[in-house]
């Protein structure tokens, strides 16, 4: 499974509080507390703020890699329809139907027909379990761009 305790180092590391954090994000200070104690799931599209916030990747900041990839990728992009797009790319990729994946992933094959077509959003704790069995990283599924750099 993977860790949150990062999101919490990164935050001390840059010195802010959980209230600044929470008024960047335009949540509560509660709100983000849950969240970084882990009693509640971060949602994706905030840990995508988050990553570009600390200028690392997705997979640094749940513990997936120790790689930062520090000024590589932006998560402007992000969108639970190209979320969809990416698992159903995925799951054809690799020659597997709706229902081999939901299978793989101990739910339904309605529920994967559902995050394909962003019809509901993919929880974290189940987009972190298609990254590890499909051996992608979430930046990639969560449509990462790489940063234009113009000097």
């Amino acid at each position: 499974m993977f860790s949150i305790k990062r999101i919490r180092d990164l935050r001390e590391d840059k010195d802010k509080t959980q209230e600044e954090i929470a008024k960047l994000l335009k949540v509560s200070r509660s709100t983000y507390s849950l969240w970084e104690l882990g009693y509640n799931m971060f949602p994706i599209s905030i840990l995508c703020l988050l990553s570009d916030y600390y200028n690392c990747s997705l997979d640094y900041m749940l513990n997936i890699s120790n790689d930062k990839k520090k000024d590589t990728y932006t998560h402007q992009n992000f969108d639970y329809k190209i979320l969809g797009e990416k698992l159903r790319e995925l799951r054809i990729k690799n020659g597997y139907t709706e229902q081999d994946v939901a299978n793989i992933l101990y739910l339904s094959q309605a529920v994967i027909n559902k995050y394909e077509k962003a019809r509901c959003k993919v929880p974290l704790d189940v987009l972190y379990n298609y990254a590890i069995k499909f051996h992608v990283s979430l930046d990639f599924l969560c449509n990462a761009q790489i940063k234009i750099k113009i000097d």
